[in-house]
């Protein structure tokens, strides 16, 4: 597990230069955030995140965007400004998504289009970003052929 900062600093420059995104996100405030208090099971681990290029690009983004909007990372971001962090989820989730097509990667589409089709179900997902959920499924589901 790449767990040591100077690592993560690595893993986050490397994405950084290979993406053309300036990451402006330090490995303390990604460890934070990978831990930060959630008010559901994360579907993926700290571990898997820091394994897998589309996960750590969209947590980077995720976490760009709050603290974009003045938002500090701490460990209770995420349940303190629930629609704040939903809002930046699913802006993070479109440009991911965005990448995994421009690297012709259709397998990890689908199985994040997966995912994403629950958070239609989550409770905690506000009523004014729903349109924003179906937006995305559309635009990346095959052909607009999705249930959406």
């Amino acid at each position: 597990m790449i767990a040591e900062p100077e690592e993560i600093e690595v893993l986050i420059g490397e994405l950084s230069e290979r993406t053309g995104k300036g990451f402006s996100v330090s490995s303390r405030e990604l460890w934070e955030y990978l831990h930060a208090e959630t008010y559901e099971d994360d579907v993926y681990t700290a571990k898997d995140v820091l394994s897998n290029e589309y996960l750590l690009f969209h947590e980077l983004l995720e976490i760009e965007c709050l603290k974009g909007k003045g938002l500090g990372i701490t460990p209770k971001v995420i349940i303190e400004n629930p629609e704040t962090v939903y809002e930046c989820h699913l802006m993070a989730l479109e440009e991911e998504l965005e990448l995994a097509l421009k690297e012709g990667d259709l397998e990890w589409v689908e199985e994040r289009l997966k995912d994403a089709e629950g958070y239609l179900e989550d409770e905690h997902l506000p009523e004014k970003l729903r349109e924003e959920e179906v937006r995305i499924l559309r635009k990346f589901g095959q052909g607009g052929k999705q249930k959406f």
